[in-house]
């Protein structure tokens, strides 16, 4: 299977997006078991990755599409700021939808 095209790279967009997800609601979760404070934190990175996934998602999106072009995966680069750009338009207007109901 050839990985260099842009349906792939929207893919793994989202992909990351559910496995940094995943990853930040299980470190709270333990935390939260174990009662320690500073891993039970992790719950309130997970609510804003999720709520601020628009914003956040530059810390793990970004370094991918670097690597990515420079290894000349020009295609899969396309398809990771695709995959971003659609999420971050889907986080805009879930948030101006809740700014318009509420005001």
């Amino acid at each position: 299977m050839r990985w260099d095209t842009l349906p792939a790279g929207v893919a793994l967009t989202f992909a990351l997006h559910a496995a940094v997800l995943a990853i930040l609601f299980g470190i709270g979760f333990v935390g939260t078991l174990i009662g320690w404070e500073l891993l039970a934190g992790a719950f309130v990175l997970a609510l804003a990755a999720f709520f601020l996934v628009g914003v956040t998602q530059v810390l793990y999106v970004g370094p991918v599409f670097v690597a990515a072009r420079r290894r000349g995966l020009t295609r899969l680069a396309q398809g990771l700021a695709v995959g971003a750009g659609i999420t971050a338009l889907l986080n805009a207007a879930c948030w101006g939808t809740v700014a318009l109901t509420n005001a």
